[in-house]
């Protein structure tokens, strides 16, 4: 079973919900790779906490979307 239909979380998964609280809007650790969802205000703090205390040194790749009343931006690390 994995972690996400357990309801278990990994310990980077909790550390960051610990970290940041609310502006964590979601948090998951799917097949190994973490997946944030991160309030607009909160992306710099986030990135440069992963940066530091993480192995995410450099962003892989980047897509941007309009939904219409959003802009989505995805960081990949």
């Amino acid at each position: 079973m994995s972690e996400e239909a357990s309801g278990a979380q990994s310990s980077e998964v909790e550390a960051i919900r610990r970290r940041f609280g609310e502006q964590i809007v979601e948090a998951n650790e799917i097949c190994g790779e973490l997946q944030l969802q991160v309030k607009p205000e909160a992306v710099l703090a986030v990135a440069r906490y992963l940066r530091d205390k993480g192995d995410y040194d450099h962003p892989s790749d980047l897509l941007a979307y309009d939904t219409g009343s959003d802009l989505v931006v995805i960081y990949r690390l």
